[in-house]
């Protein structure tokens, strides 16, 4: 142990929350969401009446009106992780239910980024003990955003082609998580509050 402190801090990272092109040793194909996209009507009737009871039910429905009910959606996609000569070893349908884990997943993506930047810090001012203790938060908090964006299955596949690697995972995969998935999440997130806005303006 004594002689593992006495070295000069290793240099774990790059820098995943800068928009760097996704490189080449992954490849990703959108796929188009089907089932997923199609709208329920629902017809909705309400007495006149219920509107004494509008305050309670923070939306007055009156008279007769349709109803939009759709499915939450879906980012589908294929990735591809290939060997050093470009041939594909693995392929991994990704599919997240965007409108149930945006908040989720870009909650963990800022918990990566700010351990991200604590090692960096540590690292260039060589404090060995923060350095440490850091790392082990920091492949945790990894291990919590690919099991959200990918899924425990694909997960399991992507540490096994990578052995483990948690510097070469972070180069190669947050790119992706940073340019495809957060960008989803913060869309949902925005939706999400439109849809509500629009639902409390509904008038008598």
């Amino acid at each position: 142990m004594e002689s593992r402190r006495s070295q000069q801090c290793p240099n774990l990272l790059p820098a995943p929350e800068a928009a760097e092109p996704i490189p080449t040793i992954l490849t990703i194909r959108i796929l188009p969401v089907t089932a997923d996209s199609r709208i329920t009507m629902i017809q909705v009737t309400e007495h006149k009446k219920r509107a004494l009871n509008r305050r309670s039910l923070g939306l007055y429905i009156g008279g007769n009106m349709t109803y939009k009910a759709g499915r939450a959606k879906k980012l589908c996609d294929t990735l591809e992780l290939t060997d050093d000569s470009g041939n594909t070893v693995k392929k991994l349908e990704i599919q997240l239910d965007i409108d149930m884990t945006a908040r989720e997943v870009s909650s963990k993506y800022e918990n990566f980024l700010n351990l991200s930047k604590q090692l960096r810090a540590a690292q260039e001012a060589n404090n060995k003990d923060e350095f440490y203790r850091t790392v082990s938060l920091y492949t945790l908090a990894m291990d919590q955003l690919f099991s959200i964006a990918f899924g425990d299955r694909n997960k399991a596949e992507i540490y096994e082609f990578y052995e483990d690697n948690y510097l070469e995972m972070a180069e190669k995969l947050m790119p992706y998580i940073f340019a495809r998935i957060i960008p989803a999440a913060a869309e949902s997130v925005k939706r999400k509050k439109k849809d509500l806005k629009r639902a409390f303006k509904q008038k008598l």
